[in-house]
């Protein structure tokens, strides 16, 4: 809030350590002495530079005692179906580990990260292809910390997302409303104000669910692909002007072609 007095007091060890709880995980004793002491602004801050230690961390590896190629890296490799599942475990492995890592300074980086899965969440089980999953989690740890604008955007063309909310599925002749509708209720501007008097309308959710369509993604369960990749389609894409209520002042999304399409709401 703007009109709060800014704290310059030092941080007791007491209210370093909540701090660092809250804002990473499992503090060791000397993360909370090296805190100790800091004004409130100069550990937070330290908090948010400190993701330069963590922001590009090694890949997941294979472990199978099995394998004589256990502890090796496999998101490099083509795509296998067969490992998908275990994969998608190691993939999961490997974001706990981040959080989990004591080798490096405190950071905000992996808490946030937890926090946007909860909030752009999708799920591994309807994913479904470990590498889809591993670019998803990537996503959320690299705008964490940036513009919110901007992680709206990346998140909804994210192949992970595109198939949790059926943006896949959004074609110009059979629209499809689920992620234009979770967009707005919770994503975005939520279902109604404080006053309890609706944020947007049916035609609200309508609307950018014809300015989305046309998304898709490459190769998903492609045995031996070794990319993929989101994709515009342009004929799939409603190119008619689309008209938001007074909500949004009555906007109007002009009809284009191309993978330049305006975005709306944002």
């Amino acid at each position: 809030m703007p009109y709060l007095n800014v704290r310059t007091l030092p941080l007791s060890a007491q209210q370093a350590t909540y701090l660092l709880r809250r804002a990473t995980f499992g503090p060791t004793p000397a993360e909370i002495t090296a805190f100790t002491g800091l004004t409130p602004t100069q550990a937070v801050q330290q908090l948010i530079n400190n993701k330069s230690y963590v922001a590009n961390p090694p890949p997941p590896l294979e472990f199978d005692e099995s394998k004589p190629n256990t502890g090796q890296p496999f998101l490099d490799k083509p795509f296998n179906g067969d490992r998908n599942f275990w994969f998608g475990t190691y993939v999961k492995f490997w974001w706990i580990g981040q959080m989990a890592r004591q080798d490096v300074p405190p950071s905000l980086l992996d808490k946030l990260a937890l926090f946007w899965q909860n909030h752009f969440v999708t799920t591994r089980n309807d994913v479904d292809d470990y590498r889809f999953v591993d670019q998803y989690l990537r996503l959320l740890r690299t705008n964490a910390l940036g513009n919110f604008r901007t992680f709206v955007i990346e998140i909804t063309k994210d192949p992970a997302m595109l198939r949790y909310l059926n943006g896949n599925q959004n074609k110009k002749n059979s629209p499809n409303e689920n992620y234009a509708r979770e967009l707005q209720e919770f994503f975005t501007v939520g279902n109604k104000d404080f006053s309890g008097k609706n944020n947007y309308t049916e035609d609200d959710v309508k609307a950018p669910a014809r300015v989305l369509t046309g998304w898709d993604y490459t190769n998903f369960w492609s045995e031996g692909s070794t990319s993929f990749e989101t994709t515009f389609i342009s004929n799939l894409h409603d190119t008619a002007n689309k008209v938001f209520s007074t909500n949004y002042g009555t906007a109007t999304i002009t009809g284009r072609s191309g993978a330049t399409t305006n975005w709306p709401i944002l």
